[in-house]
């Protein structure tokens, strides 16, 4: 997967959030034989299943998680979450496909929507059938009892990094709005989205499209960019 995130820190908690959100699967030249992509264009969306290959790998995992929809507080079994700390450390996603290139021995499969860092090792990709995939009269378990929507932030960017943005980035505008988009989702961790006196004492940064990019959450529900510096 090549995407604009190089950390997790930022990165949409599932698919789809953030749905301009662009990255290209590239499939290595003994994936790229001639005809394995025919057909998939076809297709509106991808499964993409991975690997949490950059942080959650360890020797030992625990049964149980503290989901972030619960603030961090509360355990849950692993398999009753979609925590990346799992026995398998294995991911799902169902991403747009915005286009398919073949480019010498490679097939690159350019998707948005995404929710995974640069790099992530895709383990296998099957297109996404709405009649087979979607399912009628299901149940949310403990999610259930949680609002469908958590708070979103309602951010502004200072006047010094739009103008950075604009100097660097040929499609300004759009890279605006992503960034404005990924810090509304609020990447802070849970204990400190539940505790908006600390959360207030520092900036936050993740990087993102080859940037730094600082924001400092003003108050429970409003953020600003007030930083941007090239990696």
């Amino acid at each position: 997967m090549r995407s604009p995130f190089p950390d997790k820190f930022g990165v949409p908690r599932r698919s789809g959030l953030i749905k301009n959100l662009k990255a290209i699967i590239e499939l290595t030249p003994e994936f790229s034989l001639p005809g394995i992509e025919k057909g998939l264009s076809g297709f509106s969306h991808l499964w993409v299943i991975f690997q949490f290959h950059k942080y959650a790998i360890k020797k030992t995992w625990s049964p149980t998680v503290r989901p972030p929809r619960l603030g961090g507080n509360k355990k849950m079994g692993v398999f009753a979450s979609r925590s990346p700390q799992r026995p398998n450390f294995i991911g799902m996603s169902a991403v747009k496909i915005e286009g398919i290139v073949r480019k010498k021995n490679r097939v690159y499969i350019h998707v948005s929507g995404i929710d995974m860092i640069d790099n992530t090792p895709v383990l296998d990709i099957k297109p996404y059938i709405a009649d087979s995939d979607r399912l009628n009269h299901t149940c949310r378990g403990w999610i259930d009892k949680l609002p469908l929507k958590k708070p979103i932030l309602k951010v502004t960017i200072s006047s010094e990094v739009k103008e950075f943005i604009k100097k660097n980035e040929s499609n300004a505008n759009e890279f605006i709005k992503l960034v404005k988009e990924i810090v509304a989702q609020d990447p802070r961790p849970s204990y400190l989205r539940s505790n908006p006196k600390a959360a207030q004492k520092s900036d936050f940064t993740f990087s993102f499209g080859g940037y730094d990019v600082s924001f400092l959450v003003k108050d429970a529900n409003k953020a600003c960019v007030n930083r941007i510096i090239s990696l």
